[in-house]
This record gives structure tokens, sequence and C-alpha cells, in this order.
């Protein structure tokens, strides 16, 4: 896989939004807020803050997947707060259940 990195600041501020702020392996440190140790912040985040992309250090985790976006191998969720809100009408379930994923199919 070639590995990712953020190409600016916004791009990397977008990243950790889909990504970072919503992994267990970071969500002891988000609870402490802005002033939290950075000891038991995710590694993976301040490897990537630390070290260019050619470094051996720099997060292998950090990867473009197949589908040509970047992603992070190693996100387990934080179920304190899930990804997507599970009270979410899953209208995509719905869709396949009647056969289809057309946007266009007929409503009822």
């Amino acid at each position: 896989m070639v590995r990712y990195r953020p190409a600016n600041g916004t791009e990397g501020a977008l990243f950790d939004d889909a990504w970072c702020s919503y992994c267990a392996r970071d969500a002891e440190y988000r609870a402490q807020g802005d002033d939290g140790d950075i000891t038991i912040a995710c590694r993976i985040i301040t490897d990537a803050f630390a070290y260019d992309i050619d470094h051996p250090n720099y997060p292998k985790e950090w990867v473009y997947g197949l589908d040509g976006r970047p992603k992070c191998t190693a996100f387990a969720c934080d179920t304190s707060r899930p990804m997507r809100c599970n009270l979410t009408l899953d209208m995509l379930a719905r869709a396949l259940s009647k056969g289809t994923t057309d946007a266009s199919a007929p409503r009822e």
C-alpha cells in the first residue's frame, strides 16, 4: 500500500476529523481536552507530525485504501463516539432489502 501524508494542515485536520476523532486509540487523550497529557496520545498521530513520510518511524498505518482515499489501518472504533449515529435511519439497508441501490428507484 502507498503511504499517506496530508498535503497541508487543512487536509490533516480533515483526516483527523474523519478518522482519529472516532478512534479508540486516541479516546483517552481526547477526553482530557486541549491540555491533555501528550504521552497518552495515539502514537500514530504524534509520529505523523514528528517524521517525514520517508522516515522509518513515519506511521505505516496511514495509507491510501483500494478506493484511493486515505485511511488508517489501525483504526479501532471508539464505541462511546460511533462514526454514525445509531439512531439514524439506515436507508441503504432498506434499498438492499428491496433488491436495489438505485437512488432513482420508486419510493413507496
